[in-house]
């Protein structure tokens, strides 16, 4: 069996995954074969961390292999990275998917996409005529990379006033209404050469208009029973036409649910704020984890999980506690989850991740 090392944001993410000898993480311990970039002394550049990192295991590691949580960076570092690399979607595949622009477009015949338009420079945006466009009927709107995620790259557009920070939007970008009183919600997508698998979907919590605090699958589980089979519906035409563009491995769908309407906003082939949870989930009922799914979809004939795994009960929620919401008041979690060595403030300003075996929607929002 290969020594396959987790590239990915957190080590505690893998917890005592047994699918993995390693791992080379943002944030972690240095112990359990874990190489963290928050620990090292050497640089402030997590690209240059990882590539010392990469190489120095594949300088003394036989027969090593690397799953990335975010496959696009395995493309960064070179062919002796790129063929060590297990679980890899074609790059033409990762960035068509990824692009906003593209993936709307691909499912705008089988599912609903918000109404956007595509522009190439921050110097022709005028509020007047971006309304016109939009026909007058909304009153702001949202600027975005078409790559962005995580709310990473999004701004609010409400008057000819500048928008702080859009210029560094990396071109094309995407201009879209900006929908009030709606629900964000992500859904991982498990895709095999022949099949496909729908997991429990959780409610994204999303602080300040576009940062990500955390995911609560309890709350998802309170929804009207028509949307919820709507959702698990659409999602299963989306997976269909991805498997037949060569998609592969667990991905996540991010979609808005307004007055009982679905929106399919993007497509992100990475590792989800909320996989952790899901993969909580799983273990709980003593199925595979998400990554062993996610190797799976890529080496075996069939996905060993029941095709109605999103009907799973999954009750967790978390929170993703920073520098910036340190006043926001929760319930008592049952665990923390803390990567690292220190107890100040990471480099970014997390903190960690609190689970919660209720809703905490209320709380947040």
């Amino acid at each position: 069996m290969h020594k396959i090392f987790w590239i990915g944001a957190r080590e505690s993410d893998i917890g005592n995954e047994e699918l993995f000898y390693g791992s080379i993480t943002r944030y972690g311990t240095d112990s359990n074969n874990n190489i963290a970039f928050c620990n090292n002394r050497s640089t402030s550049s997590y690209d240059d961390f990882l590539m010392t990192s990469l190489s120095n295991v594949l300088e003394k590691v036989n027969d090593c292999k690397f799953i990335f949580a975010n496959s696009l960076m395995a493309y960064k570092f070179g062919e002796q990275v790129y063929n060590h690399t297990l679980c890899l979607n074609d790059l033409a595949v990762l960035e068509a998917l990824n692009d906003k622009i593209f993936f709307r477009q691909l499912i705008s015949d089988i599912v609903k996409v918000p109404p956007s338009i595509v522009i190439n420079n921050y110097s022709g945006i005028d509020y007047n005529f971006i309304s016109s466009i939009f026909g007058y009927k909304y009153t702001s709107y949202v600027i975005q990379s078409a790559k962005g995620s995580g709310g990473a790259g999004s701004f609010l557009f409400t008057s000819n006033q500048n928008v702080e920070n859009v210029s560094t939007l990396s071109q094309p970008m995407i201009i879209t209404p900006y929908f009030k009183e709606t629900m964000p919600i992500n859904i991982h997508i498990a895709i095999s050469k022949e099949e496909f698998r729908i997991f429990p979907p959780s409610i994204q919590l999303i602080s300040n208009l576009f940062n990500y605090t955390g995911s609560d699958f309890v709350k998802y589980k309170t929804l009207n029973k028509n949307v919820k089979e709507r959702i698990i519906f659409q999602c299963a035409s989306v997976a269909k036409k991805l498997q037949i563009l060569g998609a592969r491995g667990v991905f996540g769908i991010d979609v808005l649910l307004q007055n009982n309407e679905i929106y399919f906003i993007e497509c992100n082939f990475r590792y989800q704020g909320s996989t952790f949870l899901l993969n909580m989930g799983l273990q709980k009922y003593d199925m595979p984890s998400i990554f062993k799914i996610h190797y799976q979809s890529f080496y075996q004939s069939a996905i060993q999980i029941p095709f109605d795994i999103y009907n799973l009960d999954i009750n967790y929620s978390s929170f993703r506690r920073t520098q910036n919401n340190t006043d926001t008041v929760l319930p008592a979690p049952i665990k923390i989850k803390k990567d690292g060595n220190k107890t100040a403030p990471l480099r970014d300003g997390y903190l960690q991740y609190e689970v919660f075996n209720e809703s905490i929607f209320d709380f947040v929002k």
